[in-house]
Formats: structure tokens, sequence, C-alpha cells
């Protein structure tokens, strides 16, 4: 478990140190803002979206701003079906690889809210982090996701630790 969160910010963004890399959250970015990100310092862009909500569009402006681009396909984040329990696990796999590379993340979905703040729970469960800390580091890098971050969201991000 970390001893302090370690958060940086570059450009409007803030970043917390995970391992050799770094993680930011938000809401889903306009794509002219890609190359900006990128500008400042981010590598990875993870989106967390449904197909019906039109990943390919971040993904393509995502690498036509040299960004790497990270899909995790997950819409309504009600009674999520367990099948989906694999994929998750394959992405926080993903995630973790790419922050152990020095990457630094930008993980959206639509709203940065609920699927952000699971997700970005679940991988810090999934790094040791415990509850207390993870709330506080959601908070810090995002108050609205960290606020809407209730014991359900929580508990289902911690069955990925």
């Amino acid at each position: 478990m970390p001893n302090d969160l370690r958060l940086e910010s570059a450009a409007g963004l803030t970043s917390l140190r995970l391992g050799n890399g770094a993680l930011a959250l938000g809401h889903r970015p306009p794509l002219r803002a890609l190359r900006h990100m990128r500008a400042a310092g981010l590598t990875h862009v993870v989106s967390i979206l449904a197909r019906t909500e039109r990943p390919e569009s971040i993904e393509a402006a995502a690498r036509a701003a040299s960004l790497e681009w990270i899909w995790i396909e997950l819409g309504s984040t009600k009674n999520l079906p367990a099948r989906r329990r694999s994929d998750i696990l394959a992405a926080l796999r993903v995630l973790v690889d790419a922050l152990e590379a020095g990457g630094r993340l930008y993980l959206h979905c639509s709203a940065g809210i609920h699927r952000t703040g699971m997700i970005a729970a679940a991988l810090m469960f999934h790094l040791g982090f415990d509850e207390a800390r993870t709330r506080e580091a959601i908070t810090a890098l995002r108050q609205v996701t960290g606020d809407d971050m209730g014991q359900a969201r929580m508990d289902w991000a911690r069955s990925f630790a």
C-alpha cells in the first residue's frame, strides 16, 4: 500500500503516480484535445465505453495523436454480467503492464464518473491500495468521480484485488 499520494499536475490535468507511470481520470475527451494530451505527457487513452458509444472515433484520434489506445468494452454498470469478469481482469493486467512500462494513462468513460471510478478503483485495489486510500486517490484525481463512488461500486471494484 502506498504511503502517500504522489499527485502531479500538467496542462490542467491531475495525475497520480503509480509505480513507473501515472493515472489521470476524466470524461470522454473532445477529439481535438487528444493531441494536447500527448503534448502534456500522456501516453495512453483508456476508453471504458460500450460499442454503441462509438469508441472507434476515440481510437482514431488517439492514434493520430501518437497515443496508445486501450478499450475496455463496458456499458451500463448496473448488474454487470459475470462473463465480463475475465475481460476486466485481462484489461487490468494490460493497464498494470502499461504503468510498469512508464505509461501515463488517461482513463475515461462518457461522463468520467461511474465506469471511470469503478475501473480506477479496481486498478488501485489490484495494485494493493486499501479502500480508504482508493477513495482518497480517486477524489484527489477527480472530485465528482470520488463523490459518486458509492459502496456498491467500491465493493465491485474490490472484487478485482
